[in-house]
């Protein structure tokens, strides 16, 4: 039999049955295909092996290449599956691919293996890439974040067009949980560490709350004056920041951090000291719609009292 692709050389082939039929398995260092070997009844004089092409067309040409005028010659104008990334036929496909591809570039997805009878092809794939632009998918702060996401999915194939994604299933919530992450990590460096409290709104919403020792910070324009009282009586503050996303989809991240600076300022009413402080800490934040909508705080604020002698 032919190798379903031309670059499995060596490879180990055998025969067993599955779903009723002849099966063939290739395996080489790269991919583990399978491809039924009696076929019956197929469209417009197709094979396993042409759907199994058209799939790694879209894959190879769409996904990692980027060119979407393949999308019109491989994907049928109408899906029968509402709940897929075609459902709306080539155009919303395009749309999809256009914006993943942008959102995390760059961007390639890896063809583990593939199944495939005369109606269906199924991959398991992994996809990596950089968060490099904003996504409403993903509508966290652009984090320059690598991503890594693996998943099966099943292509339902006639008349050598990709008719639906029939079924779908990947760890996406990773996605969200490393962004989320990513977040906070430029919330402390950005905010905290660098004191540009003029990009707050890209990272906490304006109805934001922070716990904390002494009472709740309530609103951006109150945590911009906190921010802005500390860094006055340590301008050379620095939080290093250890970073811990929840398994939970991007909603919770906790931090801890050790925070260091020089007592240069007026803080806490105590005239500045010249002391260089050392101060530890926990927070968690939970996100909604990609930013921080409420934080929970605890820090040895006497700790770092007692450093400047009040």
């Amino acid at each position: 039999m032919d190798s379903v692709q031309d670059d499995l050389s060596d490879r180990e082939a055998i025969s067993e049955k599955w779903a009723g039929q002849d099966v063939f398995m290739a395996r080489s260092e790269r991919h583990l295909i399978y491809e039924t070997t009696r076929v019956q009844g197929m469209s417009d004089g197709m094979t396993v092996k042409d759907n199994i092409r058209v799939v790694r067309r879209f894959i190879d040409e769409v996904w990692n290449q980027g060119n979407l005028d393949v999308v019109d010659e491989i994907v049928a104008p109408a899906a029968a599956n509402p709940n897929g990334m075609i459902a709306a036929g080539p155009e919303s496909a395009k749309e999809l691919v256009r914006g993943i591809r942008e959102a995390f570039a760059p961007l390639h997805r890896n063809i583990h293996d593939i199944v495939a009878n005369e109606t269906h092809v199924v991959v398991h794939w992994t996809t990596t890439g950089v968060h490099s632009a904003h996504f409403s998918m993903f509508p966290y702060p652009v984090t320059g974040e690598p991503i890594s996401v693996t998943g099966v999915v099943t292509f339902e194939v006639a008349d050598g067009k990709i008719a639906s994604e029939s079924w779908d299933s990947s760890n996406l919530e990773r996605i969200s949980e490393t962004l989320a992450g990513g977040a906070v990590k430029r919330y402390v460096s950005d905010i905290w560490n660098a004191g540009n409290s003029a990009l707050l709104g890209e990272f906490v919403t304006t109805d934001h709350v922070r716990h904390q020792p002494g009472g709740d910070v309530v609103g951006i324009d109150a945590l911009s004056s906190a921010i802005t009282a500390l860094r006055v009586g340590f301008p050379d503050l620095h939080f290093d920041a250890t970073v811990i996303p929840a398994n939970d989809g991007g909603q919770t991240v906790t931090r801890r951090w050790v925070m260091t600076g020089t007592h240069d300022g007026v803080y806490a009413d105590i005239a500045p000291t010249g002391r260089s402080i050392e101060s530890t800490g926990v927070g968690i934040s939970r996100f909604e719609g990609g930013k921080i909508a409420e934080e929970w705080i605890s820090r040895d604020d006497l700790g770092l009292l007692a450093q400047l002698g009040g």
